[in-house]
């Protein structure tokens, strides 16, 4: 296993000693972690294979972010490409190697090597939205009192970084939430600790192992949703969700008919099921 040296450092050093000797005194026995307040405020975590033909666009719309109390971790899982000779241009990442069992499996073993507050994973082939995404997350994130996770939009974007289309905006609803998925993999920042006591993503979950988590986020706090674009998906032919609709559609279905409440949400899913189904054998 490697690990690259480290140079960026927590934000907390621009801070003033007495500051943080106070901060450390009020809080005593209470610190929600020990000496959090010197702790990162992000880490960014992307797990790739073979990731090589959208990895560098990837990295730097981390590395220019306005806000820099951050880090970025990487797993990979034996890439045979270019990705690990990207990586070495990088000598900020946090690099991490190992076999895993999947996606999630791999970005449960990124998120273990985390010390941000918050956790965003930001595959390989997506990207933050713009220079300002951390700072805006650190905004909302003040303003509301840290909910335990936030999400905001998406840009769709094709393999030339065209945007194809842009996420609608939608207030926060659980009940929503288990009719049909809106929240966006790469736009969700978690609370680490939530994450951890959570266990994480659940391995058995192909595609929609972030659904699941959110379902289950769902159940111990609500979110802030914040409306602008944090992120970019990309969409291109080696996008497994792209690449695979029905099986997303179908597992979708499989992973909230877990956490439905009543007949009626029963019946709600299966339509949902079934609108998504149409679409797809009608190309759309």
């Amino acid at each position: 296993m490697r690990r690259s040296e480290i140079v960026r450092y927590p934000s907390v050093f621009k801070k003033g000693i007495f500051h943080q000797l106070v901060t450390l005194a009020y809080l005593g026995d209470k610190r929600r972690d020990a000496l959090s307040c010197f702790s990162m405020r992000f880490t960014i975590l992307t797990v790739t294979l073979n990731a090589a033909p959208f990895l560098n666009k990837c990295i730097r719309s981390v590395m220019e972010q306005s806000f820099d109390s951050y880090e970025h971790i990487v797993w990979d899982g034996g890439s045979e490409d270019e990705t690990l000779a990207i990586i070495e241009h990088y000598p900020h990442i946090k690099l991490f190697q190992g076999k895993d069992k999947g996606i999630a499996d791999a970005m449960n073993r990124a998120a273990a090597h985390a010390s941000g507050e918050y956790l965003l994973h930001l595959h390989g082939d997506d990207c933050l939205a713009n220079r300002d995404t951390l700072l805006s997350v650190e905004r909302a994130l003040k303003a509301h009192v840290e909910p335990a996770w936030l999400y905001g939009q998406a840009h769709i974007i094709d393999a030339n970084d065209r945007v194809l289309k842009t996420t609608p905006f939608e207030y926060y609803s659980a009940k929503r939430l288990r009719k049909y998925n809106f929240i966006t993999h790469p736009a969700t920042f978690v609370s680490r600790e939530i994450f951890k006591k959570l266990g994480g993503f659940r391995p058995q979950w192909k595609y929609c192992m972030d659904y699941d988590l959110w379902l289950r986020l769902s159940e111990v706090a609500p979110p802030f949703a914040l409306r602008r674009p944090l992120a970019c998906f990309r969409a291109h032919i080696h996008s497994l969700s792209t690449n695979e609709p029905k099986g997303v559609a179908n597992e979708a279905y499989a992973v909230r008919n877990q956490y439905l409440k009543s007949p009626l949400e029963r019946l709600r899913s299966y339509m949902t099921w079934k609108r998504r189904l149409n679409k797809i054998l009608k190309g759309f």
